[in-house]
């Protein structure tokens, strides 16, 4: 993959850097500011980004904007946000603005020896939020939201969908069998209404769209 990233710690960007590096992944673009990543990000086609919620002392979300921009300037670009907070109410939209793409961990939650795997899910349009965010999420439900409808442990297999878990992922989180993961997703996708024709790579789309719907109906 190619790679950029832009963060205003020097020391995190340049570990991660050379961690991504050491994996095999091209990092071409490290920026410590939003403008010299749009302007890297112009300059070179990468297939991800990687940006700090906050990129100054003197902006709380500064890196919102700057994911925007990057998203509209390089649609095809994914983006993965990092932040040493649970995500705000502004990181949420975000999430909620672009079908696919668009991923959000907490810093603490990130593991960089295990960032690529979760970066190659981002480039194939699937989801990655950190547990902090999904859990969140969950929490809000609107009143007469079809969220409202899946039972807990149904909740709790979405949730890991959200985290980017294959079915076999959840099934050991949870201490299942892959089959009743299977069924609970059925089970989502029919309460959540989404169905698609055909067979295949349909099946991760449902996933996608289960969890663009949570996004959605969440408070």
């Amino acid at each position: 993959m190619k790679i950029a990233i832009a963060d205003d710690h020097a020391i995190f960007r340049t570990a991660v850097a050379q961690c991504l590096r050491d994996s095999g992944h091209d990092v071409l673009v490290e920026a410590a500011t939003g403008s010299e990543l749009v302007i890297g990000v112009r300059g070179h086609r990468v297939d991800v980004a990687i940006i700090d919620v906050r990129l100054s002392e003197d902006s709380a979300d500064e890196g919102i904007e700057v994911a925007r921009t990057v998203k509209k300037d390089c649609p095809g670009t994914a983006i993965l946000m990092l932040s040493a907070q649970t995500a705000t109410t502004q990181a949420i939209q975000l999430l909620r603005d672009f079908e696919t793409g668009i991923g959000y961990l907490r810093k603490d939650e990130v593991d960089i020896f295990s960032l690529g795997p979760q970066l190659s899910r981002l480039v194939d349009g699937e989801p990655v939020l950190g547990r902090s965010v999904a859990s969140r999420l969950l929490r809000p439900a609107r009143r007469d939201s079809a969220l409202d409808s899946l039972t807990r442990q149904e909740t709790e297999v979405l949730k890991l969908m959200a985290e980017g878990y294959s079915n076999v992922g959840i099934a050991g989180r949870l201490s299942l069998t892959e089959r009743t993961i299977e069924d609970h997703a059925g089970r989502i996708f029919d309460k959540l209404g989404i169905s698609l024709p055909g067979e295949g790579r349909a099946t991760t789309n449902k996933r996608v769209l289960a969890v663009l719907t949570w996004l959605r109906l969440a408070a």
